[in-house]
């Protein structure tokens, strides 16, 4: 998905507007990253304009930001955290010191070397790599060399098989991808500094959140914010977690998940699911009190992805009750194929209650299992040193008042 910000918006722009924020003048910004009085005013001048919106209240005093630029500040401060913090971690790969001058970690870098960079290593191809972009290859082999030759590192192997990140280029391009992000938030920002929830909200969904809470929740969002999109992104818990570390998304909906997997991730529980297991309504097992689960294992199961969080709660599950785990002929984390396939067949699948709420004519019953199946802890991650935007609060509050835990505090790994 694209997190790239508006073209104009451009670092070295930023760079002189912080650089104001925080010296409080225009001479003093300049003589603090060494540019004069009338370029740094150029610039502030250039990013309101790309901006659409003043960023500083102008007097013979100091420079105060307005609302929309103490916004911008915050996410410059941000962008230039995230950019030293990889210059030591690419320090830290190689002997030689990365040189001072680097426009790349000065926020002085064209933003479409950063987007060359992430495209790069993604597709392994600087021919795909251009494709993506809509640009030429040799523009593409220009960024790299030119991100190569500022930092003084060597970014990618160039193998028979394709273009592959070295660790300071891992390292360099998830900080592309963040940076990026960051001036998409920026925008988004500075459109609801006047106090209207403004932008767009970037959901991880699994299976749970898309068929269960997300349709509600994001009705809700629609209806109260007209200014507020969102955009889920499905995928497996690995690759949303990844997501969320890059900053492609800003929220992941899911349930308790690993413990491993929560480093740098705040973690806010919004919700108890109870799980149940599910047939046909005209099933041997359907309507019968009390099915001992070994009577379960006797039918094939419409099983969870392997590796996904409800995968492993129901092996553990049969696990603790001293039990093989279930037999599968099919897996999917989809609820439309599971409720097809479950209609069809004599096949159990292990889903969450609100999936399939008791009804006359529904599709799939509930059994009375003799051991209650499990519950889980619904949640909501977020990356650690995220600033989130106004939409995106808006999308959290929304969803915290659609759980039934109510507000009971974040845990951070």
């Amino acid at each position: 998905m694209t997190t790239d910000p508006e073209p104009s918006v451009a670092l070295r722009h930023l760079r002189a507007f912080l650089a104001v924020v925080e010296t409080g003048g225009f001479s003093a910004a300049g003589q603090s990253i060494r540019r004069s009085t009338s370029a740094v005013s150029r610039s502030v001048s250039l990013l309101e304009g790309a901006l659409g919106r003043p960023l500083l209240l102008r007097g013979p005093g100091r420079q105060i930001p307005t609302p929309a630029g103490e916004a911008v500040a915050r996410r410059c401060a941000l962008i230039r955290r995230e950019l030293a913090t990889c210059r030591d971690q690419v320090a830290r790969y190689h002997a030689a010191a990365i040189p001072p001058s680097s426009a790349l970690f000065g926020m002085m870098v064209d933003c479409a070397h950063l987007r060359a960079l992430v495209a790069v290593r993604d597709f392994r191809s600087v021919q795909r790599a251009a494709r993506v972009l809509g640009v030429t290859q040799p523009a593409v082999s220009y960024s790299i060399r030119l991100l190569e030759a500022d930092t003084g590192v060597t970014q990618f192997s160039r193998l028979p098989t394709g273009m592959v990140a070295t660790p300071a280029g891992d390292s360099l391009a998830i900080t592309a991808r963040r940076v990026l992000a960051e001036l998409s938030r920026m925008v988004d920002d500075v459109r609801s500094a006047e106090g209207v929830s403004t932008g767009l909200v970037r959901v991880g969904a699994l299976a749970y959140s898309r068929t269960a809470l997300l349709p509600g929740a994001i009705r809700q969002v629609l209806a109260d914010h007209p200014n507020v999109s969102v955009c889920t992104v499905e995928g497996h818990i690995d690759h949303l977690m990844t997501a969320l570390h890059h900053g492609e998304i800003d929220v992941l909906l899911c349930a308790y998940p690993d413990r491993s997997l929560l480093d740098g991730i705040s973690l806010e529980r919004i919700e108890r699911d109870r799980l149940g297991f599910f047939v046909r309504p005209d099933h041997p097992l359907a309507g019968r009190r009390g099915v001992a689960l070994t009577a379960l294992l006797d039918h094939d199961f419409i099983l969870p992805p392997q590796g996904t969080i409800t995968r492993v709660l129901l092996e553990e599950f049969f696990a603790e009750n001293g039990l093989r785990p279930p037999r599968g002929r099919a897996e999917t984390s989809s609820y439309s194929l599971v409720r097809e396939l479950v209609a069809g067949s004599d096949c159990i699948a292990f889903r969450t209650r609100r999936e399939f709420p008791p009804h006359p004519d529904a599709a799939a019953v509930a059994l009375d299992t003799a051991v209650p199946a499990p519950e889980r802890e619904i949640c909501v991650l977020q990356r650690l040193e995220a600033h989130q935007t106004a939409a995106v609060g808006a999308f959290l509050d929304v969803v915290r008042g659609m759980g039934s835990l109510g507000p009971d505090g974040i845990t951070h790994g």
